[in-house]
């Protein structure tokens, strides 16, 4: 496992070229975790305290935060760039993610679902016929586990 982790290091360094360019991009994923950490900071207070007090904490680490962003803005071009990348594809998935969660909700909302239960006997039947192939590629069981 140590070779794995050295392979590992050794590409990542391979990649910056350099270790300032690795320092670089680290810095500025930190601050972007902190800024992250502060709304989702925001989003539990509001639920716990008044919505006002949750924003004024939220305003004064985020001022601080953002203070710590346009400092380490610098540190885009040796490397941060890398980290912003990372960050976009993980903010797109999530995205898929959440809408996708939505239209599935939506759908569950307006259909109503049947138990596979109640199909026992005919999908018996239908596995022990000969005449239907096995692997049939149009069936789909929309099923919620």
């Amino acid at each position: 496992q140590s070779n794995q982790c050295s392979i590992i290091t050794i590409s990542a360094v391979w990649f910056f070229g350099s270790s300032q360019k690795m320092e670089a991009a680290y810095g500025l994923a930190i601050t972007i975790t902190m800024l992250m950490t502060t709304v989702l900071l925001h989003e539990f207070l509001k639920k716990h305290l008044a919505k006002g007090t949750a924003l004024i904490i939220a305003l004064f680490f985020g001022f601080i935060e953002l203070i710590f962003l346009i400092s380490s803005l610098v540190k885009f071009i040796h490397g941060g760039y890398v980290t912003l990348t990372i960050m976009l594809g993980i903010l797109y998935i999530m995205w898929l993610w959440y809408f996708g969660n939505k239209r599935r909700d939506h759908y569950e909302k307006e259909s109503e679902y049947v138990s596979l239960l109640d199909y026992r006997d005919q999908l018996s039947k239908l596995s022990a016929d000969n005449t239907v192939p096995l692997f049939t590629t149009n069936l789909v069981y929309m099923t919620k586990i």
